[in-house]
């Protein structure tokens, strides 16, 4: 497998890690387990990293899934500090972050 951070390996890592997270999601309401947790934070560390990217403030599809996967975890899986905290962090850092977020 020819793994590419160009912009359709980007897509297809971010849907993957989406679909992952909605997958595993789905009938958990009623008990967290810690796996569902960390899974969650997987992948939201991806969806920081894509963020740090310059040229991912061009790219619209993966600016869809990146936020998409957090918003899933902020809704579903209420984990609101858990986004919103590595979000300033990445505006702090990163010049170009902040008309992202916005």
């Amino acid at each position: 497998l020819n793994w590419s951070w160009e912009k359709n390996g980007r897509e297809r890592m971010l849907s993957s890690l989406l679909k992952c997270l909605q997958c595993a999601e789905v009938g958990k309401e009623s008990e967290r387990s810690g796996n569902l947790d960390e899974l969650a934070h997987l992948c939201n560390r991806a969806a920081y990293s894509m963020m740090e990217s310059p040229q991912f403030s061009k790219d619209k599809a993966s600016k869809s899934f990146v936020f998409q996967i957090l918003g899933l975890s902020v809704v579903q899986l209420k984990q609101d500090l858990e986004v919103i905290t590595p979000l300033l962090h990445l505006i702090d850092r990163h010049e170009h972050c902040p008309s992202i977020v916005a």
